[in-house]
Parts: C-alpha cells; structure tokens; sequence
C-alpha cells in the first residue's frame, strides 16, 4: 500500500469512508450497528475457539501422519496461520470492489459449508479445510470493519472499532472454557465443531438481515479545483 500511495496509485480524500448513492437512515444505521456488535460476539467465538481446537485436533486426527508430539502439530497450526494472513487482503480487495453486505453472508455460509466437512474429515485434508476456514475468517474480518464503518457516524467509528475488539477478544475469549467444556464432556471435538457452525450460522443470519432500504440520498461528490 505504501508502494502505490507513493507511486500515485492511491490518492487520499477528505471524505468519508464510502459515499454510497444513498445513505442509511438514522434507524437503520443503529439497528445494523446493533447487529453486527451481536454477530461479533460470535464470530470472535469462532476465531477463539478455532485457536484452541487446532493443535489438539491435528494431533489426535493425524497423530498417525505427524505422530502425537507438539511440534508437528504446532508447525500446522503456524503453516495455517501463515496462510490465513493473506485473506485480510484479499477480503480488503473484495470490501473496496463490492457490497459487503452480501460479502459478509456469502462468506459466512461458506464458512458454515467447511466447518461441516472439518467435521467428518479425518485425513491430511483436515489441514487445507481448517486453513481455508481460518482464512475465510481473518478475510471477512476485514469486511466486518468495513460495515461497522457504513453504520457509525464519523465521530464514533473509534469508540465503536474499541467496542468491536472488546468483544471479539474479550468477551469472546469464553470461547477458550467451552472448549474445554465441550471436550471433557464428550471427549470429542465433535461438539466444538457443531457450536463453530452454529456461531458461522449466526452470524450468516445477521448478514443477511442488516438494513439494506436506502434513506436520505447522499450529496455528490465534487471533484477537487
């Protein structure tokens, strides 16, 4: 990005974050912002309990491939991260080109989709479905971002960006007790799966319930003299 802004790809206005044709309605603007401070406590749920899952799950589902130690196991779970960096930029790209209100449900339902397969997935391939869940996750954070940005009025985007983290690394963090809930008393990761799906679930409804009617229509932009 630095590259570019200094090449003059990238010019930097004095506007707000997207001038859409037509702007939500103050209404709208709290009920979408509501929901998403809701489907975060999920998704954050999602990203903690997937942190905690990852090595145990590829140690007792691949110890015959990797064996049971924790380097193995550990080195997978960097590998996958490793991946799952880069779709914060590939979800970046998609916000800037595209509604991210439809590119937050679609995401999710997907998610919904590889969180099952990781279910039943017993093999090698546990490790490509697990990497592309966690990439489709950090990549729809990014999109995440970009609606609460849509819904909060310029004067509170920071107060509600230090809301969203509260609650996705703070509130969610009870993530990390139910797994270990869930494990001790199934002694499966079965259980951990099925509330990951139903946390994706949740927030795939919320994506697709946000307020989407236009309200009063935003002044044109005029170039600048």
């Amino acid at each position: 990005f630095a590259l570019r802004l200094l090449a003059g790809k990238v010019v930097m206005e004095r506007h707000s974050y997207r001038q859409d044709k037509r702007r939500p309605s103050a209404d709208e603007a709290r009920r979408g912002l509501f929901m998403l401070l809701g489907a975060i406590l999920f998704t954050g749920l999602i990203f903690q309990m997937m942190s905690v899952v990852m090595p145990k799950l590829f140690q007792a589902r691949l110890g015959d491939v990797i064996g049971t130690g924790a380097l193995a196991a550990g080195t997978l779970v960097s590998v996958v991260y490793g991946i799952s960096a880069f779709g914060q930029y590939v979800g970046g790209i998609l916000a800037d080109r595209y509604d991210e209100r439809w590119i937050y449900p679609v995401s999710y339902g997907f998610q919904v989709l590889l969180l099952v397969v990781a279910l039943v997935t017993q093999s090698v391939w546990l490790v490509v479905i697990v990497a592309l869940s966690v990439t489709l996750q950090t990549g729809t954070a990014t999109v995440e971002n970009c609606l609460i940005a849509r819904y909060t009025p310029v004067a509170w985007r920071a107060t509600m960006y230090g809301m969203k983290f509260v609650l996705a690394l703070g509130l969610s963090s009870l993530g990390v007790p139910l797994v270990a809930l869930i494990y001790g008393s199934s002694g499966s990761f079965d259980g951990g799966f099925w509330a990951l799906i139903a946390c994706a679930a949740i927030a795939m409804a919320v994506g697709i319930a946000l307020p989407r009617t236009a309200g009063p229509a935003a002044p044109a932009i005029q170039p600048a003299e």
